[in-house]
């Protein structure tokens, strides 16, 4: 079986990497051969013989894969793609931050970014030191424009973060 990393049409990007990224597909001989009596879908993630996955990421040189995220996770703004969890995890070195989750909010076409923080014990939310820490490492349109103090961020019953009831709560 073999790894690759293909854009948005298919196509492998040979030379991937943190900023050049992309969908992981994987070609071998036990891929499936589709979703039962959903043609659409099928040709959605099977192309030439590749099974692209949700997840997207790039490859160290040395050959390491990097997940950077779930496609469905990626925050379109202004035509610039956010993956939250490359927010977080800068965000979640800050001080006062115990852990956080970045959703788009507003109305179109007023969207913004938005950091649900909750904190640690004894803290207040210090927004300015975060969008610091943000902006010495990431893009200025990465850096959220509002931050909001949550009590806490809900999970799934499995444990992972419940992105859409947050978002449903939140936005």
């Amino acid at each position: 079986s073999k790894l690759f990393i293909v854009d948005d049409n298919g196509n492998e990007i040979k030379n991937s990497s943190k900023e050049n990224h992309g969908s992981i597909a994987v070609e071998c001989d036990s891929v499936m051969l589709g979703y039962w009596n959903e043609p659409e879908l099928t040709a959605s993630v099977l192309k030439d013989g590749r099974l692209i996955m949700s997840d997207y990421g790039y490859f160290l040189e040395d050959g390491t894969l990097m997940l950077l995220g779930r496609n469905s996770d990626v925050i379109n703004i202004g035509g610039f793609k956010v993956s939250p969890s490359e927010v977080e995890e800068i965000a979640n070195t800050a001080e006062c931050v115990d852990e956080c989750l970045l959703i788009l909010s507003g109305k179109d076409p007023a969207l913004f970014l938005k950091l649900l923080v909750v904190t640690k014990e004894g803290y207040e939310l210090d927004s300015k030191s975060i969008t610091d820490l943000i902006s010495a490492k990431l893009e200025p349109y990465k850096i959220p424009k509002r931050y909001q103090k949550v009590d806490e961020i809900y999970k799934t019953f499995n444990g992972k973060i419940d992105r859409k009831k947050m978002i449903a709560e939140y936005k």
